[in-house]
């Protein structure tokens, strides 16, 4: 198990602060992106793709990414969630896409976890990331990327 960073989450490359919004309830999107290099990644690797500024809570996400997987049967499969501090795994109550198969040929995948809309805020920040959850059969360079939406925290959330 690796863990990676794209730009907006590792601050030695080109770190710039989260975007935050100043008014309840404004919607913020934030797009990262990571080169996946041709040795691919490995299962349980995270790359932690773009932060959750503190106070705020998620409103949708959206992965896209290459065909990372050659096979003529890929395996591939990424969740994306909230990273524990550690950069070990993703929180069990910040899952907002399960296992998914969009690696497999290219493709997008939107939130699908029902418990993610409950994913509360934090007073700290957080990194979203990608989790390999079952590795490529056949690993291939590639493009991953994130959009995240969220807003401010409002009172009791």
């Amino acid at each position: 198990m690796a863990n990676y960073k794209s730009e907006l989450c590792n601050p030695f490359t080109g770190y710039r602060p989260p975007i935050t919004n100043s008014s309840a309830g404004e919607v913020v999107a934030v797009r990262g992106t990571y080169a996946v290099p041709a040795a691919g990644l490995a299962l349980n690797d995270i790359v932690e793709m773009v932060p959750l500024p503190p106070d705020a809570v998620v409103v949708d996400c959206v992965l896209d990414c290459d065909d990372l997987d050659s096979d003529a049967t890929p395996l591939m499969t990424l969740a994306v969630g909230v990273v524990k501090e550690d950069g070990t795994d993703i929180e069990s109550s910040g899952t907002l896409i399960s296992a998914n198969v969009a690696p497999k040929a290219g493709g997008i995948a939107r939130l699908d976890t029902p418990g993610a809309y409950a994913v509360g805020s934090s007073e700290s920040k957080r990194n979203v990331g990608v989790k390999v959850t079952a590795a490529p059969a056949t690993p291939k360079a590639g493009n991953i990327g994130l959009t995240l939406m969220y807003r401010n925290a409002q009172q009791g959330e």
